[in-house]
């Protein structure tokens, strides 16, 4: 929830899930963001203490938290103690009213994109199959081109042909805006997922070996057909 607000306050649109009411666990009694549900002191803001000096760099951050705690502080000495009902009162009005930020009320099951997360309990095993199932074909295309690129870094750069094809793709990321190099998708493309940038990138990679092997000056190359078959590729 904190995570949130601070994105929505440098300008960020954030949507926060939160499953309850409509998934409630075993502590928690309310739909409230930030219900304290154990014990309601947010430990020692003795000055000079440890969790003192990390309170007052939240404070000092804007932390919504340590202006809830604040506004809602109980006696208890040295502690910093908070009604537990206002404290959460507070915070989900300040979010629910923050023009930045939507709160879904329902249960996340699928991490396959960023998200902001209230708190509760998930299915773990289901979420890490789900979650798994999105994301290693790209962890897999980022293992194959580490090591596609290890060989060719050892190997492959001595080649007139590799050193052709090189000089072609500088001069095709010049020319075309619509032309990216296998690197150039990896590194600008955040649109391409790794396993796609990793099929485009080969395949250009082939075919631009093959039409530099047929060649031994880039000038005589056609950059216009080139480019032509590059886009039939897609």
């Amino acid at each position: 929830m904190e995570a949130a607000w601070q994105a929505a306050g440098w300008g960020a649109k954030v949507r926060l899930y939160e499953m309850r009411p409509v998934l409630q666990t075993p502590a928690h009694r309310t739909d409230k963001l930030a219900e304290i549900v154990c014990s309601n002191s947010l430990k020692t803001d003795e000055p000079g203490s440890a969790p003192y000096l990390l309170k007052e760099e939240l404070r000092r951050g804007g932390s919504l938290v340590m202006e809830a705690a604040a506004a809602t502080r109980v006696p208890a000495g040295a502690a910093l103690s908070v009604d537990r009902i206002k404290f959460a009162e507070l915070i989900t009005e300040k979010v629910e009213a923050h023009p930045n930020i939507e709160i879904v009320r329902e249960e996340v099951k699928n991490l396959s994109e960023p998200l902001a997360l209230a708190g509760g309990q998930f299915n773990w095993e289901w979420t890490f199959e789900q979650y798994s199932a999105n994301r290693k074909p790209n962890t897999d295309a980022i293992q194959d081109m580490a090591e596609e690129n290890f060989y060719e870094m050892r190997g492959a750069t001595a080649d007139p042909v590799f050193q052709r094809k090189r000089q072609l793709e500088t001069k095709l990321e010049q020319t075309y805006p619509d032309y990216f190099s296998k690197y150039s998708m990896v590194t600008f493309r955040e649109d391409l997922p790794y396993a796609v940038a990793k099929e485009k990138g080969n395949a250009q990679d082939r075919l631009l070996m093959d039409i530099c092997s047929q060649e031994v000056d880039i000038e005589g190359i056609d950059i216009e057909e080139t480019m032509r078959e590059i886009r039939d590729l897609r």
